[in-house]
């Protein structure tokens, strides 16, 4: 697919893919349900909604003219795992970036282990996959406690590995089965002085609750003015949720029964997206999602995608106060590791996109990389909703506003 021209944004607020055909067998209809969340868990998924935006936010800012697409949530199940080796200032600065400051540790663990359940069974047509593990280099003295707490909360699998050429292979063929092949090659090496990975894989499949038309040979305009031809997924007279002012249009589109959908937004007159990226705050969010008019027929139009992204997170962290962790005489690992040198040495993402007329597959994973620095050096109306500019998007379950993928397409 070429790249996009007029700005848009595209957010899918669910899961959604489609996935491998052997996985049709297994998709059965259920009843929309919501997770039941108590007034502390439910503050905790607000401040998760406003951290994923501040992430995506950061990103941006650092890459003005590239399609964007990452997963806070991969990245929130990542860091939350290290976080329950942090101590003092450390743990502090994760907590803030993660939106989860002021909230008890087990509390955290609490929420991530019920939303993960409530994610994996909450739509019987939607295939989603949420999986953990922690590699330890042999010999590496970690705290007991903290294999343990992320096994009970985080399902996380453990292993311990010489750190060699067969762990790397080992690594990269257990994110590529936990994302049914969509990314083969997380990792190209194992360095020195790393001494532990910390990783989440994360696959989403669903199809549309409304199936799709394409439209071949339609015009987008990209961010520098120049037009590509696309194919379109096309729908006439849907009753999607749809909202406009004056700044943008959004439209809803749910996946399976409901839990899951994606929301497009479509700027008004904002080829770069940078005034529409600025907008995206949790009290934006809820207006536009929570104020959507359901009596309006809606003309679809939106590109078929096909897109792979890698993000180190690294600056993005740091920028929004996550810099101890890093810093080598600074980082606070009491609870990880009896040695004083633990630090994050990166934190990668991979992610991949495919959207169609059957529904849009999603797949993302988070390394946390850790190094010890002393093993060695390194309406009642009818309205067009035309997506043939620049846009955002993600995807999020809709009760609690878990956002699981965001991104944007200013060039196809």
């Amino acid at each position: 697919m070429k790249n996009c021209i007029y700005p848009i944004i595209f957010l899918c607020l669910a899961a959604c893919d489609q996935g491998a055909e052997d996985n049709n067998s297994n998709r059965k209809a259920t009843p929309y349900a919501p997770l039941e969340l108590s007034t502390v868990q439910q503050s905790m998924a607000d401040a998760n909604t406003t951290s994923s935006l501040n992430l995506f936010k950061e990103v941006a800012a650092e890459k003005p003219t590239e399609n964007l697409f990452l997963s806070p949530i991969s990245a929130s199940y990542a860091l939350n795992m290290t976080a329950n080796g942090a101590a003092g200032n450390t743990l502090t600065e994760m907590r803030n970036v993660l939106g989860l400051d002021g909230y008890k540790q087990n509390g955290v663990n609490d929420f991530y282990r019920k939303l993960t359940t409530y994610l994996q069974e909450a739509d019987g047509e939607t295939i989603l996959g949420l999986a953990n593990s922690i590699w330890v280099r042999t010999g590496y003295p970690v705290q007991s406690d903290f294999i343990n707490v992320n096994k009970d909360n985080y399902a996380a699998e453990v292993r311990t590995a010489d750190f060699n050429s067969t762990t790397l292979k080992a690594i990269n063929q257990w994110v590529n089965d936990k994302t049914y092949g969509h990314i083969p090659n997380m990792l190209d090496k194992i360095s020195e002085n790393d001494v532990m990975y910390l990783i989440n894989a994360l696959y989403f499949d669903g199809v549309w609750k409304v199936p799709f038309t394409t439209t071949p040979n339609k015009d987008f305009t990209n961010q520098d003015g120049s037009q590509s031809k696309v194919n379109m997924l096309t729908g006439d007279k849907r009753s999607d949720p749809y909202y406009a002012d004056d700044d943008l249009q959004m439209v809803q589109l749910n996946y399976g029964n409901g839990t899951y959908s994606m929301v497009l937004l479509l700027p008004n007159d904002d080829p770069t997206l940078q005034k529409t990226t600025a907008l995206l705050t949790a009290e934006n969010w809820k207006k536009w999602t929570m104020g959507a008019n359901y009596s309006v027929k809606v003309n679809v139009k939106f590109p078929k995608l096909d897109l792979s992204y890698e993000q180190t997170l690294d600056e993005p962290l740091k920028m929004l106060g996550m810099k101890d962790a890093f810093a080598p005489n600074q980082a606070n690992f009491a609870n990880l590791a009896t040695s004083n040198n633990f630090c994050i040495s990166k934190v990668l993402q991979k992610t991949t996109l495919k959207v169609d007329e059957k529904g849009t597959t999603a797949t993302a994973s988070t390394v946390v990389i850790g190094m010890d620095t002393s093993a060695g050096p390194d309406f009642s109306e009818t309205v067009d909703f035309i997506v043939d500019k620049p846009f955002l998007y993600a995807i999020k379950e809709n009760s609690t506003q878990t956002i699981l993928f965001i991104g944007s397409v200013k060039k196809l």
